[in-house]
């Protein structure tokens, strides 16, 4: 969630809590990238070592003081940030200290340690419903998590963090079997969230199935799945807000789909 408008629309459509995803590849990779969206301002750089989308910051930081009372920020990261970095991230993008942080990577005990100390508030935790060790990964961070204010999100999109690490993309994971999975999660104590870039009821079902077999499941993570076409998908200059412009991502169509369906679970 980058920008006002779709701030706006997934509002409507119910959201609890929306992702910023401070996952963009470093200079020159990043801009480069956004050629095809036809970016009219080019931002300037101002922290080459954070993977910030620089070209919508200020939008971000617009969003920023429209947040709704109550909806939860989720930071979107794809590798463990020192207290240094994620304070700056927090203070670069006008977020709230109250922001939580999803990590798309695996991580260690050592790491959630020193993560305790940097982010207090919420700790989200991928892992991937394809990856080879998912039960034995799973229960470490079922063990290692705080039930009262951390997620495990299991992952069955292209987004899993083993295919981040291997560099895969644009390939469909083996969906995992449900049985499996629920298998491997079920008495969990930490709240877990499903994820996948498909169809809502889809994901609705696969969180119904979760629960008939003993997981604890709280919510879904969207992802992709409400975005406009890539090839449609334009910048554009937020009236008056000089410097400011806006990707916009969301889809009001898709976005009713889960609003639908959401209301009928």
């Amino acid at each position: 969630m980058h920008n006002p408008f779709d701030l706006a629309a997934v509002v409507a459509a119910g959201a609890h809590a929306i992702g910023v995803h401070a996952v963009s590849p470093p200079e020159p990779v990043y801009s480069a990238g956004q050629e095809r969206h036809h970016p009219l301002d080019r931002a300037p750089v101002r922290r080459p070592d954070l993977p910030l989308a620089h070209d919508e910051t200020e939008a971000i930081r617009l969003m920023a003081t429209m947040l709704p009372v109550g909806l939860k920020v989720v930071v979107v990261m794809e590798c463990v940030p020192t207290r240094r970095d994620w304070h700056a991230l927090l203070s670069t993008l006008g977020l709230p200290d109250s922001s939580a942080l999803q990590l798309q990577c695996r991580v260690s005990a050592a790491q959630l340690a020193q993560l305790r100390l940097t982010v207090p508030v919420g700790l989200v935790c991928a892992g991937g419903a394809d990856q080879e060790d998912f039960e034995d990964y799973f229960r470490f961070l079922d063990g290692a998590l705080d039930p009262r204010t951390d997620h495990i999100l299991v992952d069955h999109s292209v987004h899993q963090p083993d295919l981040i690490a291997a560099g895969v993309t644009g390939a469909a994971p083996a969906r995992a079997r449900i049985e499996d999975l629920a298998r491997a999660m079920r008495g969990n104590r930490v709240l877990v969230l499903v994820a996948d870039d498909t169809a809502a009821r889809t994901v609705m079902d696969r969180c119904t199935a979760l629960r008939a077999h003993g997981v604890l499941v709280v919510g879904c993570d969207t992802q992709n799945s409400v975005e406009v076409p890539k090839q449609a998908q334009r910048y554009r200059l937020i009236k008056g807000a000089p410097g400011a412009q806006a990707l916009v991502r969301k889809c009001p169509d898709r976005l009713r789909d889960w609003a639908w369906v959401l209301s009928d679970s």
